[in-house]
């Protein structure tokens, strides 16, 4: 799970570049949108693997005071 994690923050960043690049309003609004559903993708995973312990015991402390 954790390679997914990274993956899709990574995806992050990428398509909000991608979109800054872009010289319409709307072409930046559509990465924006699909970096939106990238965060919420992440969010998602990051809340299962604390549902189901998967971190050591310092991750889940850090981790669940950002997501919540």
């Amino acid at each position: 799970m954790g390679k997914q994690i990274v993956r899709s923050a990574d995806s992050v960043s990428a398509n909000l570049a991608e979109g800054h690049g872009r010289y319409s309003y709307q072409d930046n609004q559509r990465f924006v949108k699909i970096a939106l559903g990238f965060i919420k993708r992440n969010k998602t995973l990051v809340e299962t693997c604390l549902r189901s312990q998967s971190f050591d015991s310092r991750t889940e402390r850090s981790t669940a005071s950002v997501i919540k």
